[in-house]
Protein backbone atom coordinates (compact mmCIF):
# COMPACT_ATOMS: atom_id res chain seq x y z
CA UNK A 1 0.00 0.00 0.00
CA UNK A 2 1.74 3.51 -0.90
CA UNK A 3 0.43 6.75 0.82
CA UNK A 4 1.04 9.41 -1.42
CA UNK A 5 0.55 13.20 -0.91
CA UNK A 6 1.76 15.22 -4.31
CA UNK A 7 2.92 18.59 -4.06
CA UNK A 8 4.29 18.79 -7.51
CA UNK A 9 2.89 19.08 -10.99
CA UNK A 10 3.46 15.73 -14.00
CA UNK A 11 2.09 12.52 -13.30
CA UNK A 12 2.05 10.46 -9.94
CA UNK A 13 1.00 6.30 -10.12
CA UNK A 14 0.38 4.47 -7.69
CA UNK A 15 0.67 0.90 -6.68
CA UNK A 16 -0.75 -2.59 -7.87
CA UNK A 17 -2.10 -2.98 -4.26
CA UNK A 18 -5.03 -0.61 -2.11
CA UNK A 19 -2.98 3.02 -2.44
CA UNK A 20 -4.10 6.68 -0.99
CA UNK A 21 -3.14 9.76 -2.87
CA UNK A 22 -4.25 13.42 -2.07
CA UNK A 23 -3.19 15.51 -4.83
CA UNK A 24 -2.43 19.26 -3.52
CA UNK A 25 -1.14 20.57 -7.27
CA UNK A 26 -1.85 20.47 -10.94
CA UNK A 27 -1.60 16.51 -12.08
CA UNK A 28 -2.30 13.46 -13.81
CA UNK A 29 -2.94 11.04 -11.14
CA UNK A 30 -3.33 7.30 -11.94
CA UNK A 31 -4.62 4.45 -9.46
CA UNK A 32 -3.93 1.05 -10.91
CA UNK A 33 -5.16 -2.28 -9.54
CA UNK A 34 -6.28 -2.24 -5.85
CA UNK A 35 -9.18 -0.12 -3.92
CA UNK A 36 -7.50 3.14 -4.37
CA UNK A 37 -9.13 6.11 -2.80
CA UNK A 38 -7.56 9.65 -4.42
CA UNK A 39 -8.48 12.81 -3.64
CA UNK A 40 -7.71 16.31 -5.07
CA UNK A 41 -7.59 19.48 -3.45
CA UNK A 42 -5.47 20.47 -6.15
CA UNK A 43 -6.63 23.37 -9.05
CA UNK A 44 -6.06 20.85 -12.09
CA UNK A 45 -6.60 16.68 -11.61
CA UNK A 46 -7.09 14.04 -14.53
CA UNK A 47 -7.50 10.98 -12.31
CA UNK A 48 -7.97 7.65 -13.50
CA UNK A 49 -8.62 4.72 -10.77
CA UNK A 50 -8.49 1.73 -13.43
CA UNK A 51 -9.10 -1.32 -11.59
CA UNK A 52 -10.59 -2.42 -7.90
CA UNK A 53 -13.50 -0.53 -5.71
CA UNK A 54 -12.07 2.95 -5.77
CA UNK A 55 -13.22 6.40 -4.27
CA UNK A 56 -12.73 9.59 -5.85
CA UNK A 57 -13.41 12.64 -4.26
CA UNK A 58 -12.78 16.49 -5.06
CA UNK A 59 -12.82 19.02 -2.76
CA UNK A 60 -11.04 21.81 -4.58
CA UNK A 61 -12.79 24.66 -5.72
CA UNK A 62 -12.18 26.93 -8.86
CA UNK A 63 -10.39 23.45 -10.28
CA UNK A 64 -10.50 21.39 -13.59
CA UNK A 65 -11.52 17.91 -12.29
CA UNK A 66 -11.55 14.83 -14.36
CA UNK A 67 -12.36 11.84 -12.27
CA UNK A 68 -12.32 7.85 -13.88
CA UNK A 69 -13.92 5.18 -11.88
CA UNK A 70 -12.63 2.84 -14.63
CA UNK A 71 -13.55 -1.04 -13.65
CA UNK A 72 -15.10 -1.75 -10.11
CA UNK A 73 -17.75 -1.04 -8.06
CA UNK A 74 -16.55 2.97 -8.01
CA UNK A 75 -17.61 6.01 -5.81
CA UNK A 76 -16.79 9.50 -7.63
CA UNK A 77 -17.97 12.96 -5.96
CA UNK A 78 -17.74 16.70 -6.92
CA UNK A 79 -17.76 17.96 -3.45
CA UNK A 80 -16.11 21.32 -4.55
CA UNK A 81 -17.19 24.31 -5.29
CA UNK A 82 -15.66 23.18 -9.43
CA UNK A 83 -17.44 21.66 -12.84
CA UNK A 84 -16.33 18.37 -12.65
CA UNK A 85 -16.49 15.52 -15.35
CA UNK A 86 -17.21 11.77 -14.10
CA UNK A 87 -16.92 9.11 -15.78
CA UNK A 88 -18.46 6.25 -14.60
CA UNK A 89 -16.62 3.70 -16.97
CA UNK A 90 -14.99 2.87 -19.88
CA UNK A 91 -16.41 2.55 -23.54
CA UNK A 92 -15.29 -1.08 -23.04
CA UNK A 93 -15.46 -1.78 -19.46
CA UNK A 94 -16.86 -0.86 -16.39
CA UNK A 95 -19.43 -3.23 -16.17
CA UNK A 96 -19.85 -2.55 -12.19
CA UNK A 97 -22.15 -0.33 -10.33
CA UNK A 98 -21.38 3.08 -9.85
CA UNK A 99 -22.35 5.96 -7.85
CA UNK A 100 -21.28 9.54 -9.19
CA UNK A 101 -22.15 12.48 -6.67
CA UNK A 102 -22.71 16.14 -8.52
CA UNK A 103 -22.61 18.98 -7.12
CA UNK A 104 -25.72 20.45 -6.60
CA UNK A 105 -24.47 24.06 -7.20
CA UNK A 106 -22.40 23.63 -9.91
CA UNK A 107 -22.68 22.37 -13.51
CA UNK A 108 -21.03 18.93 -13.94
CA UNK A 109 -20.65 16.38 -16.62
CA UNK A 110 -21.73 12.59 -16.03
CA UNK A 111 -20.65 10.21 -18.47
CA UNK A 112 -21.96 6.37 -18.03
CA UNK A 113 -20.58 3.36 -19.20
CA UNK A 114 -22.20 1.83 -22.57
CA UNK A 115 -21.57 -1.30 -21.69
CA UNK A 116 -23.74 -2.07 -17.97
CA UNK A 117 -23.74 -1.55 -14.52
CA UNK A 118 -26.62 -0.24 -12.38
CA UNK A 119 -25.15 3.52 -11.62
CA UNK A 120 -26.83 6.09 -9.58
CA UNK A 121 -26.47 9.81 -9.79
CA UNK A 122 -26.98 12.12 -6.99
CA UNK A 123 -27.48 15.98 -7.53
CA UNK A 124 -28.34 16.39 -11.17
CA UNK A 125 -29.47 19.70 -11.54
CA UNK A 126 -30.60 21.40 -14.57
CA UNK A 127 -27.13 23.03 -15.67
CA UNK A 128 -25.65 19.11 -15.74
CA UNK A 129 -25.19 16.92 -18.73
CA UNK A 130 -25.30 13.09 -18.79
CA UNK A 131 -24.00 11.65 -21.80
CA UNK A 132 -24.54 7.88 -22.62
CA UNK A 133 -23.37 6.03 -25.81
CA UNK A 134 -25.18 4.91 -29.23
CA UNK A 135 -25.08 2.41 -31.61
CA UNK A 136 -25.71 3.09 -35.41
CA UNK A 137 -29.27 1.91 -35.20
CA UNK A 138 -31.85 4.73 -37.20
CA UNK A 139 -32.95 6.62 -34.69
CA UNK A 140 -30.05 5.87 -32.64
CA UNK A 141 -30.67 3.35 -29.19
CA UNK A 142 -28.31 4.64 -26.41
CA UNK A 143 -26.32 2.34 -25.60
CA UNK A 144 -26.23 1.89 -22.00
CA UNK A 145 -26.80 -1.15 -20.01
CA UNK A 146 -28.56 -1.69 -16.70
CA UNK A 147 -30.95 -0.38 -14.13
CA UNK A 148 -29.87 3.41 -13.88
CA UNK A 149 -31.28 6.07 -11.20
CA UNK A 150 -30.90 9.60 -11.24
CA UNK A 151 -31.72 11.57 -8.42
CA UNK A 152 -32.14 14.96 -8.63
CA UNK A 153 -30.89 18.26 -6.62
CA UNK A 154 -32.37 18.60 -3.12
CA UNK A 155 -33.12 21.87 -4.04
CA UNK A 156 -35.12 21.24 -7.62
CA UNK A 157 -38.53 21.08 -7.64
CA UNK A 158 -39.90 17.84 -5.87
CA UNK A 159 -41.54 15.38 -7.55
CA UNK A 160 -45.47 16.21 -7.01
CA UNK A 161 -48.35 15.78 -9.76
CA UNK A 162 -48.35 19.00 -12.35
CA UNK A 163 -44.98 20.30 -11.15
CA UNK A 164 -42.62 21.89 -13.58
CA UNK A 165 -39.83 20.13 -14.36
CA UNK A 166 -36.56 20.48 -15.81
CA UNK A 167 -35.80 18.17 -18.53
CA UNK A 168 -32.92 15.73 -18.58
CA UNK A 169 -29.63 17.33 -20.62
CA UNK A 170 -28.43 14.18 -22.57
CA UNK A 171 -25.81 13.93 -24.80
CA UNK A 172 -25.09 11.11 -27.34
CA UNK A 173 -21.76 10.11 -28.19
CA UNK A 174 -20.98 7.38 -31.09
CA UNK A 175 -20.23 4.20 -29.31
CA UNK A 176 -16.17 3.38 -30.16
CA UNK A 177 -15.59 6.96 -30.23
CA UNK A 178 -14.14 10.11 -27.73
CA UNK A 179 -16.21 12.68 -25.78
CA UNK A 180 -17.92 15.07 -28.03
CA UNK A 181 -20.29 18.34 -27.13
CA UNK A 182 -23.32 16.86 -28.37
CA UNK A 183 -26.21 17.20 -26.57
CA UNK A 184 -30.13 16.98 -26.93
CA UNK A 185 -32.79 16.80 -23.86
CA UNK A 186 -34.70 13.40 -23.44
CA UNK A 187 -34.91 10.90 -21.46
CA UNK A 188 -34.33 7.00 -21.74
CA UNK A 189 -33.51 4.09 -20.15
CA UNK A 190 -33.83 0.11 -19.28
CA UNK A 191 -36.39 -0.79 -16.97
CA UNK A 192 -36.36 2.79 -15.05
CA UNK A 193 -38.75 4.78 -13.81
CA UNK A 194 -39.46 8.45 -15.84
CA UNK A 195 -41.47 11.54 -14.93
CA UNK A 196 -42.67 13.94 -17.86
CA UNK A 197 -41.85 17.66 -17.41
CA UNK A 198 -44.17 20.66 -18.43
CA UNK A 199 -42.04 20.56 -21.56
CA UNK A 200 -42.30 18.17 -24.50
CA UNK A 201 -39.86 15.26 -23.78
CA UNK A 202 -38.35 12.70 -25.48
CA UNK A 203 -38.71 9.22 -23.87
CA UNK A 204 -36.42 6.64 -25.31
CA UNK A 205 -36.91 2.82 -24.45
CA UNK A 206 -36.56 -0.64 -26.10
CA UNK A 207 -38.65 -4.06 -26.51
CA UNK A 208 -36.14 -5.65 -24.95
CA UNK A 209 -34.91 -2.83 -22.23
CA UNK A 210 -36.85 -4.23 -19.41
CA UNK A 211 -40.31 -2.76 -18.07
CA UNK A 212 -40.44 0.74 -18.21
CA UNK A 213 -42.54 2.76 -16.23
CA UNK A 214 -43.56 6.56 -16.97
CA UNK A 215 -45.56 9.30 -15.62
CA UNK A 216 -46.82 12.16 -16.43
CA UNK A 217 -46.87 11.43 -19.72
CA UNK A 218 -48.68 14.46 -21.99
CA UNK A 219 -49.92 15.35 -25.51
CA UNK A 220 -46.77 16.49 -27.37
CA UNK A 221 -44.06 14.39 -25.53
CA UNK A 222 -42.79 11.10 -27.74
CA UNK A 223 -42.08 7.74 -26.70
CA UNK A 224 -39.47 6.56 -29.48
CA UNK A 225 -39.56 2.57 -29.37
CA UNK A 226 -36.07 2.79 -31.10
CA UNK A 227 -36.28 -1.11 -31.63
CA UNK A 228 -39.33 -2.06 -32.16
CA UNK A 229 -41.61 -2.29 -35.43
CA UNK A 230 -45.56 -2.67 -35.63
CA UNK A 231 -45.64 -6.62 -35.77
CA UNK A 232 -43.54 -6.60 -32.32
CA UNK A 233 -46.47 -4.82 -30.62
CA UNK A 234 -48.46 -7.85 -29.43
CA UNK A 235 -51.13 -6.13 -27.41
CA UNK A 236 -51.83 -2.74 -25.85
CA UNK A 237 -54.07 -1.75 -22.66
CA UNK A 238 -55.75 1.43 -22.61
CA UNK A 239 -57.38 2.43 -18.63
CA UNK A 240 -58.42 5.69 -17.54
CA UNK A 241 -55.04 6.98 -16.28
CA UNK A 242 -53.01 5.14 -18.41
CA UNK A 243 -51.94 3.15 -21.72
CA UNK A 244 -49.51 -0.33 -22.01
CA UNK A 245 -48.05 -1.68 -24.75
CA UNK A 246 -46.83 -5.35 -24.69
CA UNK A 247 -43.90 -6.65 -26.69
CA UNK A 248 -43.08 -10.22 -28.21
CA UNK A 249 -40.12 -10.06 -26.08
CA UNK A 250 -42.23 -9.72 -22.93
CA UNK A 251 -41.82 -6.47 -21.59
CA UNK A 252 -44.25 -4.22 -21.10
CA UNK A 253 -44.23 -0.33 -21.12
CA UNK A 254 -47.03 1.38 -18.84
CA UNK A 255 -47.48 4.90 -19.89
CA UNK A 256 -48.98 7.28 -17.21
CA UNK A 257 -51.26 9.66 -18.99
CA UNK A 258 -54.76 10.98 -18.85
CA UNK A 259 -55.32 13.88 -21.80
CA UNK A 260 -57.90 12.63 -24.60
CA UNK A 261 -54.97 12.82 -27.15
CA UNK A 262 -52.20 10.22 -26.01
CA UNK A 263 -48.80 11.31 -26.27
CA UNK A 264 -46.80 10.13 -29.92
CA UNK A 265 -45.46 6.76 -29.90
CA UNK A 266 -43.08 6.29 -32.71
CA UNK A 267 -41.31 3.10 -34.25
CA UNK A 268 -38.12 2.27 -35.15
CA UNK A 269 -39.22 2.68 -38.94
CA UNK A 270 -40.43 6.41 -38.49
CA UNK A 271 -44.54 5.62 -37.90
CA UNK A 272 -46.31 7.54 -35.39
CA UNK A 273 -49.72 6.82 -33.33
CA UNK A 274 -51.35 8.14 -31.09
CA UNK A 275 -54.35 6.93 -29.14
CA UNK A 276 -57.90 8.82 -29.05
CA UNK A 277 -59.72 8.78 -25.97
CA UNK A 278 -62.86 10.41 -27.34
CA UNK A 279 -62.74 8.18 -30.40
CA UNK A 280 -61.38 4.43 -28.67
CA UNK A 281 -58.85 4.14 -31.33
CA UNK A 282 -55.12 4.48 -32.06
CA UNK A 283 -54.68 7.17 -34.88
CA UNK A 284 -51.62 7.11 -37.37
CA UNK A 285 -50.63 10.87 -37.32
Amino acid sequence: MANIYNTSSGTVHGSYFDDAIVNDYPAMVYGFAGNDQITNIGSFIYADADEGNDILINYASNAYVYLFGGDGNDYLANSGNSQATLYGGYQTSGTDNDILVGNPYYPDIFILSPVGGNDVIYNYNSNDVIFCYYNDYSPPVPYVQGNDVIVRAPWMTAIVSGAAYQPLNFGYLPYGTSYDTASEESLWGNANTFYGTAGADNFFIGKAGGNDLIFDAAQGDTIHLCDTTLSDIVATSVSENSIAVAFNTGEVAMVGTTENISPTFKLASGESYVYNRESGAWQQT
